[in-house]
């Protein structure tokens, strides 16, 4: 079945992950409580449309993504199997999840400072 709650949820956390965010700093950004971030990410709530939008301009993406899955902006279109990886909450991947989490930081700061390896 179909539950377009858990999917964009999964996004959510997905991006706010790569972008090495915690819930509570997401909800602070949002103007929200942090349980009702966990609960969006579980699939158990819903962000407004309002709030969808910021969460768009935070993560740099469009709503097409957030809600749909589609049009991803470079900024957050990942391989499937590094997605995998920072979704994961199995402990044997958390050396990984590091790994990857500090690599999308460095990445992201290099793209906001335009130094060398921005595209």
């Amino acid at each position: 079945m179909h539950n377009l709650n858990e999917e964009i949820g999964a996004r959510i956390a997905t991006l706010r992950k790569a972008n090495g965010m915690t819930q509570e700093k997401l909800a602070e950004k949002l103007n929200c409580s942090i349980k009702h971030i966990s609960h969006v990410e579980r699939g158990v709530a819903s962000l407004s449309l309002d709030l969808l939008i910021e969460a768009g301009d935070i993560f740099d993406c469009s709503l097409d993504y957030l809600i749909k899955g589609e049009t991803v902006s470079p900024e957050v279109k990942l391989p499937t199997f590094v997605l995998q990886i920072l979704g994961s909450s199995d402990s044997r991947m958390a050396k990984e999840r590091v790994l990857l989490t500090n690599y999308l930081n460095m990445y992201r700061i290099l793209r906001e400072n335009n130094l060398p390896g921005r595209q």
